[in-house]
């Protein structure tokens, strides 16, 4: 099979940092003498050079090398090669080389030393762990920007995709879709100035099956967002945005990643190093600094919604400037449209109006 072109990078990129694990037939440490410094090593065994399979796993904690797992009865075993993209029930992964338990949720990075990889899910039920493995399925780049959504979850199978923000929330709306999961897409903008490289984010939001709540979701960099223990849909964190409430992120992936690969066809190379500085802000501080900029206004469908008439008046010049026209709607319009069960909560949350009282109906 042949290597795949820019693929290399994506796997050492996304390796670095992993603790290995020490592999069966690595060679034990030099022998020490009696002082304790090691003594020069004058012997080897078996061939010259040989190349084995390996696998990483990707999921909140970070990434991870995986030893090797001799099947037992306890999981069917499967070839990876016979392995849908998403795996839903946990088994024994076979390379040919080697065996991984594959039981935990996450993203599986089998590297078939020289020349091929593949890339699997294990989804058992978890959707933030779900979208946290589906955002490790990519660096953020623009070289498969291209692809139809099709090709990218075919192409996801058996490399690292290099992808933006909206192309990988399509491809995680996507596989939510064939999991039952049901799901929206959300875009968010500043009311800053705009530029060619952050205006605004692509995001999602998916559906809690257990609350019905709309949960607000970024495959891109990913992260939840939460306030007051609570995990937020897109508008109540960009009104808490505006407002200066606050707010904080929840990390379900390894973090962000970026394509360093030198040549990305058609892009702009001031916009690949923007990218390489935003991809590489791993420290929360820095990632909430970009969020608060990009995340002040939740465009749904063809709505928006803000909380001033400055606001809107802002909004819709900026808007102007790109040819965009997007229908304004009141927060409670927006809300009762958007997220029928949560707007009473969600609006008694805006510092610019009032909070009532739910005994008494008066200000409190």
């Amino acid at each position: 099979m042949k290597s795949h072109p820019g693929s290399l990078a994506c796997w050492l990129l996304l390796a670095v940092g992993a603790p290995l694990a020490a592999r069966a037939d690595d060679p034990p440490p030099a022998a020490a003498d009696e002082s304790g410094a090691s003594l020069p090593r004058e012997s080897w065994d078996g061939p010259l050079s040989v190349d084995h399979h390996e696998c990483l796993l990707l999921d909140a904690v970070g990434v991870q090398m995986l030893a090797p797992a001799a099947p037992d009865d306890s999981l069917p075993v499967r070839r990876v090669e016979d392995l849908p993209l998403v795996v839903t029930e946990p088994c024994f992964v076979t390379t040919g080389d080697a065996a991984i338990r594959m039981d935990r949720e996450g993203c599986y990075r089998f590297l078939l030393h020289p020349d091929r990889t593949f890339q699997r899910i294990l989804y058992l039920g978890d959707i933030p762990r779900f979208l946290g493995a589906i955002g490790n399925l990519q660096v953020h780049g623009w070289r498969d920007n291209g692809l139809t959504t099709e090709e990218l979850i075919e192409r996801a199978g058996r490399v690292c995709i290099s992808i933006t923000c909206g192309p990988i929330r399509d491809v995680a709306l996507r596989l939510l879709d064939q999991q039952g999961i049901e799901a929206r897409k959300v875009s968010t903008f500043t009311l800053d100035q705009w530029n060619s490289f952050d205006t605004g984010h692509a995001l999602l939001e998916y559906r809690d099956p257990q609350t019905g709540d709309w949960i607000l979701m970024d495959p891109d960099l990913g992260h939840l967002f939460r306030a007051d223990g609570e995990l937020l849909d897109a508008d109540r964190l960009t009104r808490a945005v505006r407002n200066g409430r606050p707010w904080d992120t929840l990390a379900v992936n390894a973090g962000p990643r970026v394509d360093m690969t030198p040549a990305c066809p058609g892009g702009n190379p001031a916009v690949a190093l923007y990218g390489l500085r935003s991809a590489l802000l791993t420290d929360p501080d820095q990632q909430r600094t970009w969020y608060r900029r990009v995340l002040q206004v939740t465009q749904l469908g063809d709505d928006y919604t803000v909380d001033t008439p400055a606001q809107r008046d802002r909004f819709e010049a900026l808007c102007a400037t790109a040819n965009l026209d997007y229908t304004y709607l009141p927060p409670r319009a927006f809300r009762e449209k958007y997220y029928p069960a949560r707007t009473d909560a969600a609006l008694a949350a805006d510092p610019s109006r009032p909070v009532h009282s739910p005994q008494t109906g008066k200000p409190e």
